[in-house]
């Protein structure tokens, strides 16, 4: 019976990918004692004195041993790592010299404002990247075509810095109103917390004032970190789409009368697909190194304006907890989109 024949290589495809993901998470480990240990070195051997920068230069020595013993620094340099190995495997990230609270109580508060943003920039850049790489495909070499490379050129070549605060200086002119700094209203109330994403949070609360006000302060950093990951796919599926065009089986499609709408988004985009979402993973890691300048600039409350005001003080706790995290990110969704591979093409194997 074929259905009898086939469930065994489904059971085994199954187990394959099962075995792929976990061996894959195996290897987190090194990776995160090598991260850890490398990060963990470099913060701890820059000649700086945290604990000085922590409670001011005209403390005495007594003070300056006492903050010593309470965060363990008067021990070897090897047994701090170790110290530390073991408090991350109980979720423990310390407490910050400079504020004295746990570092795992910023995380919470800093890390869905950072994913917020760098989802917010992916998806901007894939809804208008895409169809820019289609439309130039479609009328290659072309004024359009031009256009969108053009827009191209433009994106890799812009400093997210300098984007910033051109968009700072040009809403002050054309719309003084409009927020250019924080994330949410000082008078109103932000929504209910459910994921820490302002958006998602009024979209589940259904308050639709709070989400108005989210988007409103959203959308400059956004479209700041939006325009460089724009560009890359936009470029992508254009060349994408060009490959496609020639392959016999959009020639097929177009010899049994298709038309031409559903051969680009059917055949042509889909096998586009799996390069977009390759850059996909490494543009979500760019975009979380970019967002360090871009939420200073906007003052927008994520992690990378966290580790910018640890860096300041030498807090080597936040510092390591931000490195990991987002190392650990950009791990995660690599691994994701190596998975989702598969229901692109058939043909992936683990």
């Amino acid at each position: 019976m074929p259905g009898l024949q086939r469930a065994p290589s489904v059971r085994r495809h199954g187990l394959k990918l099962w075995h792929y993901v976990v061996r894959r998470l195996l290897l987190l480990v090194p990776f995160v004692i090598l991260l850890t240990s490398t990060t963990f070195l470099l913060s701890r051997v820059a000649p700086a004195d945290p604990v000085g920068l922590a409670i001011g230069r005209h403390a005495t020595e007594e003070m300056r041993e006492k903050v010593a013993r309470q965060f363990g620094l008067e021990k070897p340099l090897h047994v701090q790592y170790l110290v530390f190995l073991r408090d991350l495997t109980r979720g423990d990230f310390g407490r910050s010299l400079a504020s004295r609270a746990p570092v795992i109580n910023d995380l919470r508060r800093c890390f869905p404002a950072t994913i917020e943003l760098s989802l917010a920039a992916l998806t901007l850049a894939t809804l208008i990247g895409v169809p820019l790489g289609l439309l130039a495909a479609r009328c290659r070499d072309t004024a359009i075509d031009h256009g969108t490379r053009l827009i191209s050129i433009f994106g890799v070549s812009f400093p997210a810095f300098w984007l910033a605060l051109m968009l700072q200086l040009l809403i002050v002119v054309l719309l003084p109103i409009w927020p250019i700094t924080g994330r949410f209203s000082d008078t109103v109330p932000p929504p209910t917390r459910i994921t820490g994403l302002y958006v998602l949070d009024s979209i589940l609360t259904l308050d639709f004032q709070s989400l108005g006000i989210s988007l409103q302060y959203l959308f400059l950093p956004a479209v700041t970190l939006a325009l460089g990951s724009l560009a890359e796919i936009s470029r992508l599926t254009r060349s994408g789409v060009i490959e496609a065009l020639s392959k016999d089986f959009v020639l097929n499609a177009r010899a049994s009368g298709l038309p031409e709408i559903v051969i680009l988004f059917r055949h042509a985009l889909r096998y586009a697909a799996i390069p977009i979402l390759t850059i996909g993973g490494l543009l979500f890691t760019w975009t979380l190194s970019g967002a360090v300048l871009v939420e200073v600039i906007f003052a927008w409350p994520g992690l990378g304006r966290y580790a910018v005001k640890s860096s300041v003080f030498m807090d080597f706790r936040p510092i390591l907890a931000v490195v990991l995290v987002f190392g650990l990110s950009a791990a995660l969704v690599n691994l994701v989109i190596d998975v989702l591979y598969r229901a692109l093409d058939p043909r992936v194997r683990y």
